[in-house]
Formats: C-alpha cells, structure tokens, sequence
C-alpha cells in the first residue's frame, strides 16, 4: 500500500494495488529533489510511519480500511476507469458487497455486489471520500 501525495502536494490517504499490476514506478525524488517532503512538512503534514491496511488477504485489507476511515473505494479490472464509493456492508464467499454514496452525498438505494479476485486497487482516507461523508452526515 501507498500513501498517496495528491497533483496539490497533500496528503490524499492511502491506495493499495495487486503487485501483479504495478508495471512501473516513479520515485517522487526525480521530479525535485527534496521538494515534496519539504512542501509537505512547511504544510504540518507527515507521512504516516506505517500502513493502516492489514495486506494479508483482500478480506482484511477491506475491513481494516473501513475500520480506519468508514468508506472505502474500490476499482475493479471489470470496470476500468469506474469506482466504487461506500461503506462495506458484507464480505462472504469470494464476494463484497457495499452499500455506495453517490457524487450527490447521497446512499443509493441498491448494493453492490462486487468479485474479490476482480478488486484491483482499495482507496481510504482521501479527500474526496472524506467530502462525501462530511456532506452526507450534513445535509442542506
């Protein structure tokens, strides 16, 4: 797992990926120097010294992550380029099955039900889930 630095030079939580699809990597320090670590720390911002996720299974990945930050997002390999926002309602024989909130803050009426051998990245704590759930918990 990874924690993510966002384009604005910020904390964004953190991402796990399968190994298997991590074809490459670029290390920060080429684009700078030192520039990110500084920028992050004039912010008061510090990397985390270990990962929240327990890695050991897709299983424990998803429920550490609700443990530690309520929604999580999910991609797929069926679905490039779509994710799934919410809370984790169930994980049983093979499968997870989350509740989502739509881009409105909203809880959207049906569950989804996705494949764990088909999950290819889980997303916690970033700024956007973090809006959500903060507008959801808020309405108008």
């Amino acid at each position: 797992a990874l924690q993510v630095v966002n384009d604005a030079i910020h904390l964004d939580g953190f991402a796990a990926l399968r190994i298997a699809d991590v074809t490459s990597f670029e290390s920060p320090d080429s684009y700078g120097g030192d520039f990110m670590d500084r920028a992050l720390e004039l912010r008061g911002e510090t990397l985390a010294p270990s990962c929240p996720f327990d890695l050991s299974t897709p299983e424990t990945l998803i429920r550490s992550a609700r443990s530690a930050y309520g929604l999580v997002t999910v991609h797929t390999v069926e679905a490039p380029g779509l994710c799934f926002i919410g809370e984790c309602a169930s994980i049983e024989d093979g499968a997870l099955t989350m509740k989502s909130i739509t881009p409105a803050a909203e809880w959207d009426d049906e569950v989804e039900t996705l494949q764990l051998a088909e999950i290819c990245e889980v997303n916690a704590g970033d700024a956007y889930a973090e809006a959500l759930a903060l507008v959801n918990e808020n309405p108008a």
